[in-house]
């Protein structure tokens, strides 16, 4: 980190061990989401990080095989902001990330929606997709994950977009 205008020398913000993967930032800038990944063990691990505390230290959210489809936690869902970066989308009171994934499992993927609360590091399944139908997140439509936009399709029907509300069993076909 380099405060502008100085002379003064940089400041180093975080150190990885592996290889530096990707840093994702919220939109207020003080939370980011880093990775590293290390090839010849495939080894993946993801770290969260406070950048408002000068003292904060990364904490750990996911080591992990990166070729281990049964485990991924998925991938952190983000939105524009008005500058038009991407950013992490954050619940409302930015206590908490969302993350959608494939869902491989024994029967087959089953893609989901996960809110994952930065305090704890729990996650709660907002959205699963259920038998006969593939049907993954495309789009969380709010801060809290009220809304969401998913394409769904199964064997005898083509692909859809549907609305979908949180809790809700039945989806609206767009």
């Amino acid at each position: 980190q380099l405060k502008v205008p100085t002379k003064m020398a940089p400041q180093e913000l975080f150190k990885t061990v592996f290889r530096f993967a990707g840093l994702q930032w919220t939109e207020k800038g003080d939370l980011a989401i880093y990775r590293e990944s290390d090839r010849p063990t495939r080894k993946s691990r993801t770290y969260l990080m406070n950048f408002a505390s000068t003292d904060a230290k990364p904490r750990l959210l996911f080591d992990l095989l990166s070729e281990d489809r049964y485990n991924n936690p998925g991938e952190f869902v983000t939105t524009t902001n008005k500058s038009g970066h991407s950013v992490l989308q954050t619940s409302s009171d930015g206590q908490s990330f969302y993350l959608r994934g494939q869902g491989a499992s024994a029967q087959g993927e089953r893609p989901f929606l996960r809110k994952l609360d930065i305090n704890t590091l729990k996650t709660v399944e907002l959205f699963r997709s259920q038998n006969p139908y593939y049907e993954s997140v495309i789009e969380v439509l709010d801060a809290d994950a009220k809304r969401f936009l998913t394409s769904r399709e199964s064997v005898n029907d083509p692909p859809n977009y549907f609305l979908r509300q949180q809790g809700q069993a039945t989806a609206k076909a767009l």
